[in-house]
């Protein structure tokens, strides 16, 4: 009997013991999933996602007026640092200087296009409907997140809001994508759109032309019924499809000459 009773002792503990070890492993699976999930979307990262910035987002850095850009002096097809955006995919050193370049020109301000693609993402998230730039996702992210966390504040009073027409649609945006029109008026030649994109974008997905080619970019304005214009890295203006990842972000804006 006694030998029976210690078999049986035996038996619970065994048991007791795997679904002990049992807990352990889950948790650690889920810790390492939680981690995996923190290191992909680190703390503080400034990229364009499809959360847009809440109402009153302070901005994390501060430029003072007197360091900004004198652009009264700068030229067309001249660059300058305005703004603050992750590229080099190192989060732990913070968002780099953001590099513009001149394209254009009106009554007391300039149009500047970003160097090169920032980022990638979809233009918008539904296959078919609201694909326009007056309600995709992509113009709420720019005006929203984007806005919110690149520019000091004294930048965002240079920054002028712009009214825009696309696809019969009228709308106001501090930051935007540029039109066929505008690329094809802005641009004296089709390599001259082309560009590369940053590591960062590069690691959220950006299409490159080889391995050291150039990328592909949005533009605001519609090929035909379901698709968007991009320019290739040829510089060529085609289509894409809205919910399609292979095209990459490359902002806009007008800014005030003082």
């Amino acid at each position: 009997m006694k030998k029976l009773r210690f078999i049986i002792l035996a038996a619970v503990i065994a048991v007791i013991a795997s679904m002990l070890c049992a807990c352990g492993e889950d948790k650690n699976k889920n810790s390492a999933t939680q981690d995996h999930s923190i290191i992909n979307t680190p703390a503080g990262t400034s990229g364009i996602d499809a959360t847009p910035a809440p109402d009153g987002q302070p901005t994390v850095f501060e430029v003072p007026v007197d360091k900004l850009p004198d652009f009264k002096q700068i030229g067309y097809g001249d660059t300058f640092i305005f703004g603050k955006f992750e590229q080099d995919n190192d989060t732990s050193n913070g968002p780099e200087p953001l590099e513009w370049v001149v394209i254009g020109f009106d009554e007391g301000k300039i149009l500047a296009l970003t160097c090169y693609v920032i980022d990638n993402s979809t233009f918008n998230h539904t296959m078919w409907e609201a694909s326009t730039w007056e309600k995709c996702d992509l113009r709420q992210n720019l005006n929203g997140q984007f806005f919110a966390q690149t520019f000091s504040d004294a930048e965002k009073e240079l920054i002028l809001e712009t009214e825009l027409t696309t696809a019969g649609k009228k709308t106001t945006d501090k930051v935007f994508l540029l039109s066929r029109e505008e690329v094809e008026s802005c641009f004296i030649s089709e390599i001259d759109r082309a560009t590369n994109a940053t590591a960062y974008a590069i690691s959220r997905g950006a299409y490159r032309m080889g391995d050291e080619g150039f990328s592909r970019w949005w533009l605001r304005s519609l090929y035909d019924k379901h698709r968007v214009d991009v320019v290739d890295e040829k510089g060529v203006i085609g289509p894409n499809y809205p919910f399609n990842g292979g095209g990459s972000v490359r902002p806009a804006i007008w800014i005030s000459l003082g």
